[in-house]
Formats: structure tokens, C-alpha cells, sequence
């Protein structure tokens, strides 16, 4: 029982060791916004440096601006319809956020596979209703 008692006071030293590193960061490291709340930003003295404040006041406004961004559509506004099929979407005739009814058409598929599908069947349709020993080839 003593050496359980030994081995358990090491570990605890050991783990609370292990916690008292610091924490700090060289400047690599450091972000150059840090949120500290959800209302509340710390800038890095470099962010600090690039930020100007002026007076803002009337001018005239180009008609068009070009800018950098990022477009992305917000997680909420995506659906995702499994298909039975594999295919490219030709039409989509409803719009995101629109009430829909049961069974109505949402969009118009192509698939190759398909189209390679039904024609055989034609053929063998076609093929059924013939005489015996004629084929569509003779034809």
C-alpha cells in the first residue's frame, strides 16, 4: 500500500509540474486580434499601427469599386437532396427559403445513365414485339 501511495504522489507532482509552464507567446505566435469577449477585441501593437482614423465627410463615390473578398453561402441557405442517380442538375425551379408541396418539382436532372438505360429498354420492347427470328438490325 505504501508504494500505491508513493506512485500516486509522483504523478500529482508530475501533472501539477506539467501545469505550471508559461503561457506566453513569442511574437510569431501572437495574434494580431485576440477575442476576449463577445463584445470585446485586443489588437496587437502591429494591428494598432496599420489602423488610420479620420473624419468622415462628403465626396464623390465611384460607381464601381473593386475590392478583395470571400463569397460563401452561409451554412443555413444549403440543402442537400440525395439523388439515386448520378447526373449534373439542368434546372432548378424553386428558390432557397420557398414552400414547397409534396411532389412538386424541384429540379430537372440529365443523366447519361439514364439516357443509356431507357434506350435499352426501348430496344428491348421493340425487340419483344417482333417475330421470331427478325431483329432491329434487319430492320
Amino acid at each position: 500500500m505504501p508504494a500505491t501511495k508513493k506512485m500516486l504522489a509522483v504523478t500529482l507532482i508530475l501533472l501539477g509540474m506539467s501545469g505550471c509552464r508559461a503561457q506566453t507567446k513569442d511574437a510569431s505566435e501572437q495574434s494580431a486580434v485576440e477575442r476576449i469577449d463577445s463584445t470585446t477585441l485586443k489588437l496587437s501593437a502591429d494591428t494598432i499601427k496599420n489602423i488610420k482614423v479620420v473624419r468622415a465627410d462628403m465626396g464623390e463615390f465611384p460607381d464601381r469599386l473593386s475590392v478583395m473578398g470571400r463569397i460563401s453561402v452561409t451554412e443555413d441557405r444549403i440543402a442537400i437532396v440525395p439523388a439515386r442517380v448520378a447526373g449534373r442538375i439542368d434546372s432548378v425551379f424553386v428558390t432557397s427559403g420557398e414552400q414547397v408541396a409534396k411532389g412538386q418539382l424541384l429540379a430537372s436532372l440529365f443523366s447519361a445513365d439514364y439516357v443509356i438505360a431507357r434506350e435499352e429498354y426501348l430496344q428491348a420492347v421493340a425487340q419483344k414485339d417482333l417475330p421470331d427470328g427478325q431483329s432491329l438490325m434487319a430492320m
